[in-house]
C-alpha cells in the first residue's frame, strides 16, 4: 500500500489513454452535465450557481463521468457543466458566484486523480491477468505436445525391440540351413519393428549386379522393382545406400531407401524401401538399416570362414567362433565395439567356479571354455562402463555365494575390445596374463 501511495501521479499522455480507447466518453462527458443543468433549471435548483447553502446536485453529473473516465473527461464534464450555467442560465462571475464553481472544480479534480491512479492500477492489473492467461495457455500447449509425444514414443517402444543388441540377438536364429527366402522374410520382419519399415522388398543381385525384378522376401503387398528408378541406379553405381535426403534429383523417385549389401563389400542382395513414416526418416534408422543388413549378410557367409577361426582354436564352439567374427566386423565396419574377457583360475577348487559363472551370463552374452581353468567370455556391443559392470555383477554374485569376489575365490579378470583378428583374440585369451 505505501508503495502504491508514493507512486508518481500518471502523465497526461497515461491519462489521455484512459479516454482514448472509449470514444464515447466525450459524449458522455458533454451531455451528461448539460441534462445535469437543464434538468436542476426545470426543478428550479439554481444554488449550485451561485454557492448558496444546500448541496449542488447539478455537480453528480461531472463527478460520475471523472469517476468513470478520469480527469480528463471530468475535466471537459466540469466544463460542459459551467458553459451550460453562464450561456444557458446567464449565472455571473460575481465574488459570491466563486465559491460553487470552485468547490465543484475542486472535486471534480481530486476525484479525477483518484480516478486516473485507479483506472492506472486496473489496467496494469489486466495485463499482468493477460499474460498469466498466455503463459498458461502456452503451457497447456505445451504440455499436450508433450503427452502426444510420450505417448507416441510409448507406443513405439511397445511395438519394437528396446536395443540394437536385442535386435541383433533375433538374427541368431538364422542357421547354416535356412533358406534364403526365410531369411529374408526374417529381416525385413526385424527392420519393420527396429526401423520402423512399413513396406518393403529384398531382391537378388546377379554376378553383374542387375537386381532380379521379382523379390525374394517382401513386406506389405508385394511389388515389383523398377530398375531405372534413380535411386536404384545410383545405390548400385555407388554400392552403398541412398536414400530421400541423399540428392535433390532423388526427389522423383517412388521409393525412400535403396541399400545394395553384401559379405566383404560384394552386394548379393538389394533393400528397397517402398514406405517409410517421415519422422523415422533420421541418420539413427539409416545406421540401423546398413547394420543389420550388413550383419545378416556376414551371418549367411560366417559358417564358411568360422571353420579357420575354429581350426586355430578348436575347443571353441561353432557358435562361438561365430559371433566373434561377427561382432568383429561389427566393430572394423561400424566402429560398434565389443569385449573379449578372460576369466583364469588359478587353482582346481578355482576352475570350480568358471561353469557357475557361465551360468550366470545374459541371453547375448557368449562363453567358452577352450581349456581347464580358461573361461573366454564375449559381451556384444558392450565396452567401457558395461564390462565393468559385467564384472561388478559377477563380484556380487560371488560375494553372495560366500567366496569373497574373483580375487578371493582364486580368479583373474582381463579384457579387451575386438581390435584383432578372432584367430589372433582366440590366441590373446589362451595366453597367461
Amino acid at each position: 500500500m505505501t508503495s502504491l501511495a508514493l507512486r508518481a501521479s500518471p502523465t497526461l499522455a497515461q491519462r489521455w489513454d484512459h479516454v482514448q480507447p472509449r470514444p464515447w466518453a466525450l459524449i458522455e462527458a458533454v451531455a451528461l452535465p448539460l441534462l445535469a443543468g437543464l434538468l436542476a433549471a426545470v426543478l428550479g435548483n439554481t444554488g449550485w450557481l451561485s454557492g448558496e447553502p444546500g448541496f449542488p446536485w447539478a455537480w453528480l453529473a461531472p463527478w460520475i463521468v471523472t469517476l468513470r473516465y478520469g480527469t480528463l473527461a471530468g475535466a471537459l464534464a466540469a466544463a460542459a457543466l459551467t458553459a451550460f450555467g453562464v450561456i444557458w442560465l446567464g449565472a455571473s462571475f460575481a465574488q459570491a458566484d466563486w465559491t460553487g464553481w470552485a468547490g465543484g472544480w475542486i472535486v471534480t479534480l481530486i476525484l479525477g486523480e483518484f480516478a486516473d491512479r485507479w483506472i492506472d492500477r486496473v489496467r496494469r492489473h489486466q495485463i499482468e491477468r493477460d499474460y498469466a492467461h498466455d503463459q498458461l495457455q502456452r503451457l497447456s500447449r505445451q504440455h499436450y505436445t508433450l503427452r502426444l509425444s510420450h505417448d507416441r514414443l510409448e507406443q513405439e517402444l511397445l511395438h519394437q525391440p528396446l536395443t540394437l543388441r536385442a535386435a541383433l540377438e533375433q538374427l541368431r536364429r538364422l542357421g547354416p540351413d535356412t533358406s534364403d527366402a526365410e531369411a529374408g522374410r526374417l529381416l525385413l520382419q526385424l527392420l519393420a519393428g527396429f526401423a520402423k519399415v512399413q513396406q518393403a522388398t529384398l531382391h537378388r543381385l546377379d554376378e553383374a549386379g542387375r537386381p532380379e525384378p521379382a523379390p525374394l522376401a517382401h513386406l506389405g503387398p508385394p511389388q515389383p522393382l523398377d530398375p531405372n528408378d534413380p535411386m536404384v541406379m545410383q545405390a548400385l553405381r555407388r554400392r552403398r545406400l541412398a536414400h530421400a535426403r541423399d540428392v535433390e534429383e532423388l526427389v522423383a523417385s517412388r521409393y525412400r531407401a535403396v541399400l545394395p549389401f553384401g559379405p566383404d563389400e560384394q552386394p548379393q542382395w538389394l533393400l528397397v524401401v517402398h514406405h517409410l513414416p517421415f519422422l523415422a526418416l533420421h541418420d539413427g534408422t539409416l545406421v540401423a538399416l546398413q547394420v543389420l543388413c550388413d550383419d545378416f549378410a556376414a551371418l549367411r557367409q560366417a559358417r564358411l570362414s568360422a571353420a579357420d577361426v575354429l581350426r586355430e582354436q578348436p575347443g571353441c564352439a561353432a557358435d562361438f567362433a561365430l559371433e566373434l567374427q561377427r561382432l568383429h566386423r561389427l566393430q572394423q565396419r561400424w566402429s560398434l565395439p565389443s569385449t573379449l574377457g578372460v576369466l583364469h583360475a588359478d587353482s582346481t577348487p578355482a576352475a570350480h567356479w568358471l561353469p557357475r559363472i557361465a551360468a550366470q551370463l545374459r541371453s547375448l552374452d557368449l562363453s567358452c571354455e577352450p581349456a581347464p581353468g580358461r573361461l573366454l567370455v564375449v559381451l556384444p556391443l558392450t565396452h567401457g562402463a558395461g564390462s565393468e559392470g559385467f564384472l561388478q555383477r559377477i563380484e556380487q554374485w560371488l560375494q553372495r555365494q560366500g567366496a569373497g569376489g574373483l580375487a578371493e575365490a582364486g580368479l583373474r579378470w582381463r579384457a579387451r575390445t575386438l581390435d584383432a583378428p578372432p584367430a589372433a583374440l582366440l590366441r590373446w585369451g589362451m595366453e597367461d596374463a
